[in-house]
């Protein structure tokens, strides 16, 4: 048992249990256990004459609650206090004392003074969360400590409307619950209205997007270099880290990645902006349509035009295929690609593009050396293998050159 409690209704002429009629407390939570003894002891005078039931709540450690209802009871203060008045009278006059009767003055009935509501955490809950404010929000709301089966006192309702509790822990330390996570026990009537405090401001976080590209002099033309500019910004409230953009011309036609590049950008501030240059050259399916694809981890943008022929005489024809890869695999913890910022990850060297890797360690496969270019390949457990390049800055353990 964590607790119990008596709270009474007044019965219908029927003795009926009204209904939709609240139980109204007659004790505080009790957490004393009783064996073979006096649960509480009642005044009956706070209440009006009349028949009431009354109900025994006990609270769990699992948070289960039980009841036990006694009715009818019957007050009767009137008759008692006559009787009383009786059997004192009788006393005195076997005594030999005369009482001169005098008439009493007519008092003013105190009404019975409201239980203090109190709080504990709702049935099947072993606690609950105190917040700073009236909302569920971790950032600007956070937790300041949890409710157990202690529960606290309340204190006022918010008046913003939603209405949470103002409690007070055992610990003395105040703040708000939520009113469907907790029972709340007394006559929440008399409870005051009280402001909570405003949400903490949003905790400040970069947000960098891609937010333009373009081709620099008009549409580019079959094996010539051409210059394309990828504007990056933080639209965030604190500094952004510097990355990697990554942009690929691709053939719509067929698919086919026909160039890749890479450059990197600074840390920006709040409201800043950079623009990555990207120099680009293709000499493949020339008098159709390309899309230009810049990215960054989840954003992209993409821009379409159509490449010139130029002095390219032949068919439309797909690049010539790299040499077969001379692959060498590694041994287990033998070679390791520590990224420091997000950077992509292909599907084959030279290939498609498929994602940006997490900036963390990475175990090395294997490498490939095509064209004079190192690649490494790498397992995922979501992608399967994929392919990295120009992380020779990014290597630890034996990874050294290959022997061919």
């Amino acid at each position: 048992m964590v607790f119990y409690y008596l709270e009474y209704i007044q019965l219908n002429d029927d003795l009926s249990i009204p209904e939709n009629a609240p139980w109204i407390p007659a004790t505080v939570a009790i957490s004393e256990p009783v064996v073979n003894g006096a649960l509480a002891r009642l005044d009956t005078t706070t209440v009006p004459d009349g028949l009431y039931a009354l109900r025994l709540v006990v609270v769990t450690k699992d948070q289960q609650s039980y009841t036990d209802t006694v009715l009818p009871i019957r007050v009767n203060n009137e008759r008692f206090t006559a009787y009383a008045e009786r059997v004192i009278e009788q006393a005195l006059l076997d005594a030999g004392i005369i009482v001169n009767p005098t008439p009493e003055p007519t008092l003013t009935p105190v009404p019975p003074q409201p239980t203090q509501p109190f709080a504990f955490p709702a049935p099947g809950l072993w606690a609950v969360n105190v917040r700073f404010c009236d909302q569920i929000d971790n950032d600007r709301c956070p937790i300041q400590e949890s409710m157990d089966g202690r529960g606290a006192d309340v204190l006022g309702i918010s008046t913003n409307g939603t209405g949470w509790y103002l409690v007070r822990l055992p610990s003395g330390l105040e703040g708000w619950v939520s009113p469907t996570v907790v029972t709340v026990i007394g006559d929440t009537s008399i409870l005051p209205f009280l402001a909570p405090p405003a949400p903490l401001p949003p905790p400040a976080l970069p947000n960098v997007i891609l937010n333009g590209i373009a081709i620099r002099d008009g549409s580019p033309t079959c094996g010539v270099n051409f210059e394309v500019e990828v504007n990056v910004a933080n639209i965030g409230s604190a500094v952004a880290d510097g990355a990697t953009v990554t942009l690929q011309d691709v053939n719509l036609s067929t698919g086919e990645v026909t160039a890749t590049a890479y450059n990197s950008f600074p840390a920006l501030n709040p409201g800043g902006n950079y623009v990555v240059l990207f120099s680009m050259v293709t000499s493949a399916f020339y008098n159709e349509t390309h899309e230009l694809r810049a990215s960054l981890g989840s954003e992209n943008v993409r821009v379409q035009y159509v490449l010139q022929q130029g002095n390219c005489g032949v068919e439309p024809t797909p690049p010539p295929p790299p040499p077969p890869p001379d692959e060498t695999f590694f041994n287990p913890n033998q070679c390791f690609i520590v990224l420091t910022s997000p950077w992509p990850a292909f599907a084959a060297p030279y290939g498609e593009l498929i994602t940006q890797l997490a900036a963390r360690a990475w175990e090395a496969r294997s490498l490939s050396i095509i064209n004079g270019e190192y690649w490494y390949s790498i397992n995922t457990a979501e992608l399967g293998v994929l392919w990295v390049t120009r992380v020779n800055n990014f290597l630890q353990g034996n990874c050294g050159q290959l022997t061919r």
